[in-house]
């Protein structure tokens, strides 16, 4: 870090990715089959791929790949949670 009035050299630890989200399809995890969108992390200046990680609506993050195909992370059980979650928007007007 800076002396006094320095801007912090965070900065230069910083890396930037490009973001690519495709289009969502059923994958297969050991947790069973889930619809799921990829989102695909690239290095901007060469633009190589770093990893891509799959989402599933309601569940989460159910796989990830690094960019030499090794699956690294994948969801193995999952269990929905029991009755319904509420946010101020789901009330209804009396």
């Amino acid at each position: 870090m800076g002396g006094p009035g320095e801007a912090p050299s965070a900065a230069r630890d910083t890396t930037i990715y490009l973001i690519e989200v495709g289009d969502t399809k059923e994958i297969e995890t050991p947790a069973g089959k889930f619809r799921a969108t990829p989102i695909s992390y690239m290095l901007p200046r060469s633009a190589s791929l770093v990893s891509t990680e799959w989402y599933a609506e309601g569940v989460g993050m159910v796989r990830e790949v690094y960019a030499n195909g090794t699956v690294t992370r994948e969801l193995k059980s999952f269990a929905p949670g029991k009755g319904e979650v509420k946010n101020d928007n789901s009330k209804k007007d009396k």
